[in-house]
């Protein structure tokens, strides 16, 4: 899976998917990861 080449090209859906498996906030991880 940390392999992926759509996780690669997509980081922001590995945020997704991993924020929806460990069940915390999508949206403020998207916004953190945006900002940096």
């Amino acid at each position: 899976m940390e392999n992926s080449p759509m996780l690669s090209i997509y980081p922001n859906l590995k945020v997704l998917v991993w924020n929806n498996c460990s069940g915390r906030t999508t949206e403020k991880t998207l916004i953190r990861k945006t900002e940096e």
